[in-house]
This record gives C-alpha cells, sequence and structure tokens, in this order.
C-alpha cells in the first residue's frame, strides 16, 4: 500500500512537470499593437497571415503565407517584406525555398500581392513549444508621401467694423483637408477668422500624427521632408517653409503618435490689405516617410513521445 501511495505522488508530480512544460503554450497571441484591427487611414495592410501547417514536429517545414495588399487606388513602390524574430534556434530559415528579406517592386491600386517563408524546426527539440510566445512575426515596409491643405481668410479691418455694428459679422472656419495614409500633417489657423488686415501677423500650426495601425520609422520626420505651397498667397507659404526650416532640430518627434503643435507666426500679406475679402488655400506636403506594419503567427512545435 505504502509503494502505491508513493507511485501515486510519482505519477502526479511528473503530470505537474509536463503540464508545466506544455502550459508555456499559448493558444491565442496576446494583445499587441499591431494586432488591431487596420485604420481606415492605412494604405497598405498585411490582410492576412497563417502557417500551413500550424503545427509541426521537429525537422519539419511550415510555409508561411503572407498576403498584402494595396488599399488605395495610387500603385505604392518600393516595398520591403521581412520574416523577423521567428525564434532563431527553434526555426531556421530554408534559404533554398525562401529568402529572409524579400520585396515588391510595385504594387497596384487594390491589388493584393502573396509572400512566403519557408521555415523549419530544429531536430533536437524535445518539448512541445510555441516560439516566440507571440507568434512568429512579418514586418512589411513602404515609403509615402502626403499632401494637407487649409483655406486662410482674410477681411478688410474696416469692412469688419462695419459688419460688426450691423452685427453680420460671422467667423469662418477652415476647410481643413487631410491627405491620404496613416501619417498625416495637419494645418491649423490659430487665430478666429477672417483674419482682419489690421493686424500685424496672424499664426498657423503645423501638427503631424501617425492615425495608422503601424509604425513611423524612429517615431520622427526630417524637416527637409515637409513642403509647403500657396497658389494665391506664395509670401505665407515662404513663411511656413522658412518657420519649419529654422527649427533648432532637423527631426520632429512623435510623441504616443503625435507631434507637439509647431506654431509659426506670419506677417500678413500685402497683397490682401486694401481688399474686402480674401482667401487662399495652404497646402503642406510630407515627402516619402517610411512606414512599417507587422503581423504574427502562432506555429506550434510538438515532439512524437
Amino acid at each position: 500500500m505504502a509503494f502505491a501511495g508513493n507511485h501515486g505522488i510519482f505519477i502526479l508530480a511528473i503530470l505537474v512537470v509536463l503540464s508545466g512544460c506544455i502550459g508555456q503554450n499559448i493558444e491565442y497571441p496576446p494583445e499587441l499593437p499591431w494586432s488591431q484591427p487596420p485604420s481606415e487611414s492605412d494604405a497598405l495592410i498585411i490582410k492576412s497571415i497563417q502557417s500551413i501547417p500550424d503545427e509541426i514536429v521537429p525537422g519539419q517545414r511550415a510555409k508561411i503565407l503572407v498576403y498584402v495588399e494595396n488599399r488605395i487606388d495610387n500603385p505604392i513602390k518600393n516595398i520591403s517584406a521581412e520574416l523577423f524574430d521567428y525564434c532563431q534556434g527553434t526555426f531556421t530559415i530554408v534559404e533554398e525555398e525562401s529568402q529572409q528579406h524579400q520585396t515588391i517592386d510595385r504594387l497596384l491600386g487594390r491589388e493584393v500581392r502573396e509572400l512566403s517563408w519557408i521555415i523549419e524546426a530544429e531536430e533536437e527539440i524535445r518539448l512541445q513549444n510555441v516560439c516566440p510566445a507571440d507568434g512568429v512575426k512579418v514586418r512589411v515596409s513602404y515609403p509615402f508621401s502626403t499632401v494637407s491643405s487649409a483655406t486662410i481668410s482674410f477681411i478688410d479691418e474696416n469692412e469688419m467694423q462695419r459688419l460688426f455694428e450691423e452685427g453680420k459679422f460671422r467667423n469662418i472656419p477652415s476647410n481643413i483637408q487631410l491627405g491620404a495614409g496613416p501619417v498625416k500633417p495637419k494645418l491649423t489657423v490659430q487665430d478666429a477668422q477672417p483674419v482682419s488686415t489690421g493686424s500685424k501677423t496672424t499664426v498657423i500650426g503645423l501638427q503631424i500624427e501617425n492615425v495608422g495601425n503601424g509604425f513611423l520609422r524612429d517615431s520622427k520626420i526630417s524637416k527637409s521632408q515637409i513642403k509647403f505651397e500657396s497658389a494665391g498667397l506664395p509670401p505665407v507659404s515662404a513663411q511656413l517653409e522658412s518657420c519649419i526650416g529654422s527649427l533648432e532640430t532637423d527631426e520632429i518627434r512623435l510623441i504616443q503618435k503625435k507631434s507637439p503643435v509647431l506654431p509659426c507666426e506670419i506677417s500678413i500679406p500685402e497683397d490682401v490689405k486694401g481688399k474686402i475679402a480674401s482667401s487662399d488655400t495652404i497646402f503642406v506636403e510630407l515627402r516619402n516617410y517610411e512606414y512599417e506594419i507587422r503581423k504574427s503567427v502562432i506555429i506550434r512545435v510538438k515532439p512524437k513521445f
């Protein structure tokens, strides 16, 4: 009877050890920043990722299939894809079948393209495991440019006073249009509009925000990537260009996916003085920023006992 009792304890201990090893498996990846649904602003997405099969034995191979989709109407060029964080020591990339780094020279508007990698589980694996715990990862990066705009309105100071006296003065909001893509520059006129021509200056703010479900490289934009244009009032765009160009740092950093609002004091253009009312549209272009998206897939290695 004593032997039977000890034998039972021994079996229980083995079950605990085995359950501890198996318990390291994760049925679903934890909530990751890139595991959320794509943003409406994402120009490029990893439409799906899967492993065939998703459970293998040591020495067996699996094929990781990734579908990349261009969600806008215009082509996206120079796309780079990479299998990374794939737990070297557990898996190796079968180089004669696939390359760790792959490229897509041109992805047409609304086109979906397939990419694939072949990986092999090491022969020496003895315990069932999932490695990495949050899945083998793929990242896709691409350059993108976008243009946003905002209107600015002016009014003659005498006309403004007359409208005030007659109770007819009304503020005019900016018409702000944000460009395509996940990282958007936004221009805002800080003063109430229309701006009186009697004012010496007005302030225009620039803010850059990552609204996509991915990563801006190094979370920063070089000020050389920002360009302004104004067809009707070139002095305004020239002053904005000078203001951003004079920043002490060459880089604008995004903190929690937003840059601070960068205020630029603009002299009231001579062109608008003497006119009852005038307005213009200012354009800001963000050129060739590098954007990265990621996705992961769980692959379980299960030795034969």
